[in-house]
């Protein structure tokens, strides 16, 4: 590479972490940049079985089948590079909300939510944080309509929050220019049953013929009135609370549909992993399930398919038996126990290559 091609690449390289970072509100220092070749999604092997569950939500198992046979077609380029860029985004838009799944954050949730504090009294609080924590991402991908309506509503928590910490800086101006000892000393004022608990603090804060002149001329109920930021305050507890329990209530929804979190969970309160029963293929197991595949012989396809026979007695329609057998044959020899979409698609194809080479040789 040229001076002047590599000078174009971190220019480019920077301009996209800029653009990354203030979707974040994030300093371009500070913000990472997160854009994974296919090569490089397909070679990580959490990445793949994520990619693999994507094509497979999309409906695009037959592109999924021609990449994993290598025999992609002039437009499947295209495609490839425009789900590879939804599905970047959908990583990185789990990674921005994994803070959010923090055992604290949940509690406050069940706090505000009847319907999510029903599923945390049954199996806890941290079980709940660590199951979407560990799935989040695979939501994002296998589930885009579920995650973002879980999105936005945390975007509005994201939101108030904000608007809480500027309205607290406001106040906390307003003790210091009023002499008040503490914010809580604000509070309590401003919560008073006493119309006049805050005039009586700010007056505090003045001189006694400043007092007078502020009190004649009106300035001071208008400083009160300034101060008072108790409509604030009450708007956004209110927002708090109703958006809580809307986070809450998507949540305790996911729990209910999602088998992986539901499993998860299970495997919380027997203290096991139901998911390690299950491994799932990746792309790289697709090369692997070829590898064994051709090294088969025929003496190892021919007992296998005895023993095929032996399991079904009432074998009536050989044909259909032989095809559900290649099938069968295909996936142990070649993923084990492994499943997912690489598996799947991978199967169908080394069936057929199966059978292609040792059909005559059966009886």
């Amino acid at each position: 590479m040229s001076i002047i091609e590599d000078r174009q690449k971190i220019r480019q390289e920077a301009e996209r972490a800029k653009r990354q970072t203030e979707q974040r509100g994030e300093t371009v220092e500070q913000a990472p940049v997160f854009d994974p070749t296919l090569q490089e999604i397909l070679s990580n092997p959490e990445e793949s079985q994520l990619f693999g569950s994507y094509l497979e939500h999309e409906k695009k198992g037959d592109l999924g089948a021609r990449l994993a046979k290598n025999e992609l077609k002039p437009e499947d380029l295209e495609a490839l590079e425009s789900d590879r860029v939804q599905f970047v985004k959908r990583l990185e838009a789990a990674k921005r909300m994994e803070g959010h799944f923090a055992e604290s954050a949940i509690q406050k949730l069940v706090d505000a939510s009847p319907r999510f504090r029903k599923i945390a009294n049954v199996v806890g609080v941290k079980n709940v944080s660590e199951a979407f924590t560990k799935h989040l991402v695979e939501l994002s991908v296998a589930e885009p309509h579920e995650f973002m309506q879980i999105e936005r509503a945390i975007t509005r928590l994201i939101e108030r929050q904000k608007r809480e910490e500027r309205l607290q800086k406001e106040i906390v101006e307003i003790c210091r220019k009023y002499k008040i000892p503490s914010v809580r000393e604000y509070l309590k004022a401003v919560d008073s049953d006493d119309p006049e608990a805050l005039k009586k603090l700010v007056a505090k804060s003045m001189g006694r013929l400043e007092r007078f002149v502020k009190g004649r001329s009106g300035e001071l109920e208008e400083e009160v009135k300034a101060a008072n930021k108790r409509a604030k305050l009450d708007s956004l507890e209110a927002w708090a609370k109703d958006d809580l329990e809307e986070v809450g209530r998507l949540l305790s929804i996911s729990l209910t549909n999602n088998d992986r979190l539901r499993s998860t969970l299970v495997s919380f309160s027997k203290k096991e992993d139901v998911l390690a029963k299950s491994p799932v293929a990746t792309f790289r197991d697709v090369r692997i399930a070829e590898e064994a595949w051709e090294s088969l012989s025929e003496e190892e396809v021919g007992e296998a398919w005895e023993t095929y026979k032996k399991e079904r007695p009432a074998m009536t329609d050989v044909k259909k038996e032989k095809e559900g057998f290649w099938k069968v044959f295909a996936r142990r020899s070649g993923f084990g126990a492994k499943s997912g979409f690489w598996s799947d698609v991978a199967t169908m194809t080394g069936a057929a290559s199966l059978a292609g080479r040792f059909e005559s040789k059966l009886n």
